[in-house]
């Protein structure tokens, strides 16, 4: 047993062990097997829920961070958004002036573009800095030390986008560094434990292992959110009203209808031309375009996750000439649909 394992076992209280439970997996197949017996009808009626199924979650586990009392590990800003999940130990957060206490449990969303230190407990009379402190472990996971013996504070990182149709990452426009402590809540910790046994004692498998669990903890925190707060969530703010809100949420839940901008404006329940107006005035393009877009975004999903032919392919996103999908494809993505699938297959 190496030092983070046995470190793990000391402060939680739980033997290490090579064979977890499957329980996280049991309870996301049947969460996922529950969303899709329901029916399009249903979510189309229930916009959060549409907006809900329609989310993708880009998820890249890639390091570990071991840090010791007294010492601060400094990163310096990405271009992306990044998760930090506390597997054990304790310390801070510092961004700025700001110092926050993190503890096991606490999921850390950081936006880009920001600098931050993760600090172990007590006094800091040692600093390290990422670009320094980096080694590449055999599982294919970096691991990044600020310290010189026993660990303090151990957390996992990974990279995420959230995105939701033809709409950018959802989560990228925060102002600054986002807090969620979820280790007291039992749905969440069969999913920490599971994370933190594997990440202790890496071995074969460990970093598409950590991925799994890391969007499930995501996926989980993204519906509570979303069930709480609903058309009220910031993360939805750029959707526009609650009016908008209902015809997006029905052009993401069936992208394949036949759409027209008087069917979308009487969705949602605005004469044609205010909802044209306000719809571009909102969004910065029209809501045909916008309904391209997500068709472009749904084909590009299938193109990476089934064995699909391009002529099915294009029927399940609205498109019965296989032809103009294809030059549709090409121009939002740059490449047409088989060598799309053919680069996402590398």
């Amino acid at each position: 047993m190496d030092a983070p394992e046995q470190w793990l076992a000391s402060k939680n209280g739980a033997q290490p062990s090579k064979n977890p439970p499957i329980t996280a997996f049991v309870v996301l197949r049947c969460e996922m097997a529950t969303i899709a017996a329901t029916s399009i009808e249903e979510l189309a009626s229930r916009p959060i829920e549409a907006l809900v199924r329609a989310l993708e979650v880009r998820l890249t586990a890639f390091a570990v961070c071991q840090i010791g009392e007294g010492w601060r590990l400094k990163t310096g800003p990405l271009d992306s958004v990044l998760l930090h999940f506390v597997i054990g130990g304790g310390g801070f957060l510092e961004v700025g002036e700001t110092r926050t206490p993190l503890r096991r449990g606490s999921i850390v969303v950081v936006p880009p573009g920001t600098a931050k230190s993760i600090t172990g407990q007590g006094a800091v009379t040692n600093e390290a800095s990422a670009e320094d402190s980096c080694v590449l472990h055999s599982a294919g996971l970096l691991s990044f030390r600020a310290r010189r013996s026993s660990i303090d504070l151990l957390i996992g990182c990974a990279s995420v986008a959230v995105q939701l149709g033809a709409f950018d990452d959802l989560i990228s426009q925060l102002s600054g560094p986002l807090i969620l402590d979820v280790d007291n809540a039992e749905h969440y910790s069969a999913s920490f434990t599971l994370l933190q046994q594997e990440l202790s004692d890496p071995g074969l498998g460990s970093l598409v292992y950590a991925e799994c669990l890391m969007k499930q903890i995501i996926i989980l925190l993204l519906r509570q959110h979303l069930e709480e707060q609903g058309a009220e969530s910031p993360l939805l703010a750029r959707l526009g009203d609650s009016r908008l809100l209902r015809a997006v949420a029905e052009v993401v839940a069936q992208p394949e209808r036949a759409y027209t901008v008087a069917s979308l404006a009487a969705a949602a329940g605005m004469s044609r031309s205010g909802f044209a107006t306000r719809f571009a005035e909102r969004y910065n393009q029209t809501p045909m375009q916008f309904v391209q877009y997500v068709r472009m975004h749904s084909a590009a999903r299938l193109l990476r996750s089934s064995e699909m032919s391009i002529k099915c392919l294009a029927a399940a996103v609205g498109y019965s000439s296989r032809s103009q999908f294809s030059r549709t494809f090409r121009s939002i993505h740059g490449v047409d649909p088989t060598t799309f699938r053919e680069i996402a297959d590398q």
